[in-house]
């Protein structure tokens, strides 16, 4: 009950907690609206599950028998009509929760909640929170997946950030992921330095990177 206290005066850890276990139990729509909520409130993490269940959507519609795939249309309803982060920031406006969104598509993706699930790791990953970071630099170093994502400028290195291939700019969040405690982007990024792709070569990095993860693993 405390928990729910905590959401009906909108405190962002709160509303994300409770995102969480509404999704885990299927109530995506209602998760939804917590996760924009939370993520408004600069929680970490928060966009990071919108992603999630933005993957979840283009899964379902993946999966679905030809023709009854759910809820696209044919993009011809405005995005105005899909809740978005800004909608949330604004007072007189709602998240609508008794339904599920009006999904468009964008490159044969859903648009979720107004973004599709590229943008919203990408805004966790820009966000700060080193999981996202690591899930994203992944998917930027994807051959498969990278031509979906975005080559705005980061704000360390500046528009030099669009003119890198696709496993350096991938290497750059894995290795902010790695800086913010990541074990798993720690020893990703080992491997990348053994092999020399996105990054120098260099086994000596990779070595302290393994040392990291070693040491990591036995504080836990």
């Amino acid at each position: 009950m405390v928990v729910l206290h905590c959401v009906d005066v909108q405190w962002p850890p709160a509303q994300y907690y409770l995102g969480c276990v509404l999704s885990l139990r299927g109530d995506e729509t209602e998760a939804a609206r917590l996760f924009i909520e939370s993520a408004a409130g600069k929680f970490p993490g928060a966009e990071y599950m919108m992603g999630v269940l933005a993957c979840e959507e283009d899964m379902r519609r993946a999966e679905a028998p030809e023709g009854s795939a759910p809820g696209p249309n044919d993009g011809s309803a405005p995005a105005s009509n899909v809740p978005s982060i800004q909608d949330s920031e604004d007072e007189s406006s709602t998240v609508p929760s008794t339904a599920r969104p009006v999904y468009l598509l964008d490159n044969g993706h859903v648009v979720f909640h107004g973004r599709t699930s590229y943008a919203w790791f990408e805004e966790a990953a820009i966000s700060g929170d080193p999981w996202a970071r690591f899930v994203y630099g992944q998917i930027v170093s994807s051959e498969e997946h990278s031509r979906f994502v975005s080559t705005i400028p980061c704000a360390d290195v500046g528009d030099e950030y669009g003119k890198w291939p696709r496993e350096q700019r991938g290497a750059y969040w894995i290795k902010k992921a790695a800086d913010g405690g990541c074990a798993e982007a720690l020893f990703t990024l080992a491997s990348m330095y053994e092999s020399g792709k996105g990054v120098e070569y260099s086994p000596a990095k990779a070595l302290q990177c393994m040392t990291r993860v070693r040491g990591d693993l036995m504080d836990r």
